[in-house]
């Protein structure tokens, strides 16, 4: 990676193919612990850039009328929707109970219809994609306000049929049924980092020390898998197969009832930490790699260029 371009690299989304959305920070703004994120945009080969006053948590697209929409979404709640007429700003909850600076959105996804926005004190928050209005539904779960009670949801996934699990600190694990929470027994006490909802009957959640679980949300069993202590930070169902990564520059399969390693370069060390699939192909983002497997291959795609639009059209 060019020095010159000094980006570190969050999560990324693949619209298609040849359309992929990522954020990231400067080392600059990442040093200075700067609130501003610079979304990243990879169109065929052509590269975008396009600054955001926040430090971003997730980006991804849908397309709730047959047209694409690029959701930036903040950690104090700050979203940027872009669309083809343009962008706007939304606010997820500005009333005092409302994330912040202090008080983390940690993760937004599209679900269904919808897009759900996790964080911490548990909060829950769902937009329709064809409405700008984010409503609260963590009745239940949240916690209460002056508590002194340190929890989180880190992530969320869901069946499509209005059922969503919520994953989080201390092993932390919430099932959302017929417009309300219940928290389920959970195998472990560690802190989950991801969700993958598969099957309306088989979910899979990982995180610290190496803890996979699997199974139905109300029977969850843990793949007592040997291979690795590190964190999963992310998964994804590809081909028929969960794939989770790590930070320390390494990739897993599941397989039977172990994982095994994914080879992704043979030439040099490469990082990891995010996953996404779409289109045929499965992403795998890094501080400084982005790379694509189209289930035969994966190919290495270079950092922007400094002759990269800024910004770019949407």
């Amino acid at each position: 990676m060019d020095s010159r371009i000094p980006f570190l690299l969050g999560k990324g989304w693949v619209h298609s193919r040849d359309l992929i959305y990522l954020y990231g920070a400067t080392r600059e703004a990442n040093s200075n612990d700067e609130y501003e994120s610079v979304v990243v945009r990879w169109d065929n080969g052509e590269w975008g850039l396009w600054q955001v006053a926040t430090r971003l948590c997730s980006v991804f697209t849908g397309e709730p009328h047959g047209e694409r929409v690029v959701f930036c979404v903040g950690i104090d709640g700050y979203v940027e929707v872009s669309d083809e007429h343009g962008v706007h700003v939304e606010t997820i909850d500005p009333s005092p109970t409302g994330p912040d600076r202090l008080k983390h959105i940690t993760f937004a996804k599209p679900i269904g219809n919808h897009v759900l926005a996790v964080g911490m004190s548990r909060m829950v928050y769902s937009r329709a994609m064809e409405s700008s209005e984010w409503l609260r539904i963590d009745d239940g779960a949240r916690v209460a306000s002056g508590s002194a009670e340190i929890a989180g949801f880190k992530s969320i996934d869901g069946d499509g049929l209005g059922r969503y699990i919520a994953v989080g600190f201390y092993g932390d694990l919430w099932l959302y049924d017929e417009r309300r929470w219940r928290r389920l027994t959970s195998p472990t006490n560690a802190k989950l980092e991801c969700v993958r909802w598969v099957s309306e009957s088989r979910a899979y959640i990982a995180g610290g020390g190496g803890i996979l679980l699997r199974g139905q949300p109300d029977a969850l069993e843990i793949v007592e898998q040997s291979s690795t202590k590190q964190t999963f930070w992310s998964m994804e169902w590809y081909d028929d197969h969960l794939y989770l990564a790590t930070r320390d520059g390494s990739l897993w399969r599941l397989h039977d009832d172990d994982i095994v390693p994914v080879q992704l370069s043979s030439e040099r060390a490469v990082t990891t930490g995010w996953l996404h699939a779409n289109d045929g192909v499965l992403l795998s983002v890094g501080e400084h790699d982005l790379l694509v497997f189209d289930g035969h291959a994966w190919r290495s795609i270079d950092q922007p260029p400094l002759g990269a639009d800024w910004p770019f059209e949407w």
